[in-house]
């Protein structure tokens, strides 16, 4: 499994996550999995999906990097709900390689 960086997002109260490495996934993929596990798909070409659950809103593009940061009505997000919604996506990454 690949390692990421989470660091605060500048701009934004989210999180952006910078895998160890370029995972070069394919978006189309990984959007139907995640849609099967409850995601709600915004959009989704090939250079960047953004979909929503629970509250957070989650922009990933294929090398691997992604944002996730609380909904408009929503307050912050913290960095322990952040790394786990990290590790989450992870596990849907290893999948679409």
């Amino acid at each position: 499994m690949s390692a990421v960086l989470l660091r605060p997002c500048k701009g934004s109260r989210g999180f952006q996550g910078v895998p160890d490495h370029n995972l070069k996934l394919k978006l189309s993929r990984l959007s139907n999995l995640l849609n099967e596990d409850g995601f709600k798909e915004k959009v989704c070409v090939d250079l960047i999906t953004v979909l929503e659950k629970n509250g957070l809103e989650y922009t990933i593009y294929p090398s691997g990097k992604f944002l996730i940061k609380p909904g408009k009505m929503d307050g912050g997000l913290s960095l322990e709900r952040a790394e786990n919604e990290a590790n989450e996506l992870l596990q849907f990454f290893e999948k679409c390689k």
